[in-house]
C-alpha cells in the first residue's frame, strides 16, 4: 500500500495491483470450490420388485464425485429426524436418518433447517415400508441451487 494523498481531512491509500489480483483469485477458486464440492443431490429410489425382497438405492453426488448406497428393502427399519441442536446463538438444525439392522444411514451429510421438511421425507420413507401395495418410492433433495448462488456470491466479489 502506498499513500497517494495526505491532507489533514483526508487519506487516500492504494493497494498494488498483485495483492488484487491475488484477492479477486482467492474468492474466485473458493467461490467454485463451493459450487463444485458443496452442491448436492441426494436421491433415494426404492423397488419391492426388485430381487429377492426388494432394494432401495441412495445415490449422493455432486458436481465431481458421487456415491452409491446399495440397501435391501428387508434392513430397512425406518426413517427419523435427527436434530442437531443450537445453543443459544444458533438454532436447531435437522437431517433424515435410515434406520437399518446395521445402524443409521444419513439421508445427507449435512444437517440443515427446516424440520417439516425433513419429517415429510420421512414420513414418506415410513408409509412405504408400511405399506406393501406401494411398489416404488422416489425421493430427492437438491441443494445444488443454493450452493451455486452461495459460490457465484463468492466468485462475483
Amino acid at each position: 500500500m502506498r499513500v497517494v494523498r495526505h491532507t489533514p481531512q483526508h487519506v487516500t491509500i492504494t493497494t498494488s495491483e498483485p495483492v488484487l489480483w491475488i484477492l479477486g483469485i482467492s474468492f474466485l477458486l473458493a467461490g467454485l470450490a463451493l459450487t463444485l464440492l458443496l452442491s448436492r443431490v441426494v436421491t433415494l429410489t426404492c423397488d419391492r420388485s426388485l430381487p429377492p425382497n426388494g432394494a432401495c438405492t441412495l445415490t449422493s453426488s455432486n458436481y465431481v464425485t458421487s456415491k452409491t448406497y446399495e440397501l435391501p428393502l428387508d434392513q430397512i427399519q425406518g426413517a427419523e429426524v435427527q436434530i442437531s441442536y443450537g445453543d443459544s446463538d444458533s438454532d436447531d438444525t435437522y437431517r433424515v436418518v435410515l434406520i437399518t439392522t446395521q445402524g443409521t444411514v444419513p439421508f445427507t451429510g449435512y444437517y440443515s433447517s427446516g424440520s417439516q421438511k425433513k419429517q415429510q421425507t420421512a414420513d414418506q420413507v415410513n408409509r412405504f415400508l408400511t405399506y406393501e401395495s406401494q411398489q416404488n418410492l422416489s425421493l430427492k433433495v437438491d441443494d445444488r441451487v443454493w450452493m451455486s448462488i452461495l459460490g457465484g456470491v463468492f466468485a462475483g466479489a
